[in-house]
């Protein structure tokens, strides 16, 4: 049998260039996918509750009660697309899942070393990529700094930090996460409270901002400490993501049910002032026959004083 295949000697990255294991045939753009996902999400469930709006049969209790089972539906649905059309992680690519313990780790790394050796894939032109990536994955998985790393920021992170397999050490700087985690909080405060500057949307603002600081508290400390979330067979890095669209989405439905909430009151109002109109219609047509009673009454007691002068 064909002994199992060790690791390169560690050899530097060259400055400049990010050593982090990229796997290039599976890789996909996150960005675009997450656009077109809020996209589908808003189309189906604006179509959704319109029908639901339009059961005018329905009491609006029911109505709303309707809408957010269907809202809910919806996010289920969505959050598992979006799982499912994840990036394979490292612990994917050795086939493993993200709590394996060293020994399974490097059980599962040598069985898929035999496998993807390349001299057991003569004809596979990509067998020395997919030897490489699995040996690089693996050393990351294997050095505990690098794999907390990974867990809590992903792929991505480590490319633009340049941290590799033959890294020495792993830049965690406050400077470098503030730089790191800024940007979507900021952008998605200020997305949220454009969204909801309108008087129908005004009342979703503050849920949109409770949900996204508590979305910053489960980041700090899941990364902080180290500690995914239990029951979820992910990464770190990829429960924050997931929970980062779950925000998108209940952002827009907070919007899309504080619209609807500010429909209804106008139609209330609406259905308030119109019964008002009928009431005071009514009383005033009361009035002009009281009116035309007392006009009777007056020109038949002037009448009468009348003839009781004259006579």
């Amino acid at each position: 049998p064909t002994p199992s295949p060790t690791p390169p000697e560690p050899e530097e990255t060259p400055a400049g260039t990010s050593g982090a294991p990229v796997n290039k045939q599976q890789s996909r753009h996150q960005t675009n996918t997450m656009a077109a996902s809020i996209i589908l999400f808003i189309l189906i469930v604006q179509i959704g509750v319109s029908y639901i709006a339009g059961q005018k049969d329905v009491a609006v209790d029911t109505r709303r009660s309707m809408t957010i089972a269907f809202f809910l539906a919806v996010v289920v649905c969505m959050v598992s697309y979006d799982i499912a059309m994840m990036d394979p992680s490292y612990y994917d690519i050795l086939g493993v899942s993200p709590g394996v313990d060293d020994r399974d780790l490097k059980k599962a790394y040598k069985t898929l070393s035999r496998k993807l050796h390349p001299d057991k894939n003569p004809d596979d032109p990509d067998a020395q990529e997919n030897f490489i990536l699995m040996q690089e994955v693996y050393e990351i998985l294997a050095t505990r700094d690098l794999r907390e790393t990974y867990d809590s920021y992903g792929q991505e992170y480590m490319m633009n930090a340049r941290i590799s397999p033959r890294s020495k050490s792993v830049d965690t700087s406050y400077e470098r996460l503030l730089i790191y985690h800024a940007p979507f909080y900021f952008i998605s405060a200020l997305v949220a409270y454009a969204l909801t500057i309108s008087k129908k949307s005004n009342s979703a603002r503050p849920y949109a901002f409770v949900m996204l600081f508590g979305l910053a508290i489960i980041e700090w400390y899941t990364k902080t400490y180290h500690e995914a979330l239990p029951y979820i067979s992910l990464t770190i890095y990829q429960q924050v993501e997931s929970l980062k669209n779950i925000y998108h989405y209940l952002l827009q439905g907070a919007i899309m049910y504080a619209n609807m909430t500010f429909m209804d009151l106008e139609m209330n109002q609406l259905f308030l002032l119109t019964e008002m109109k009928k009431q005071l219609d009514r009383q005033e047509i009361q009035l002009r026959g009281y009116e035309s009673v007392l006009r009777v009454l007056v020109a038949h007691v002037v009448k009468n004083k009348s003839g009781a002068q004259g006579s």
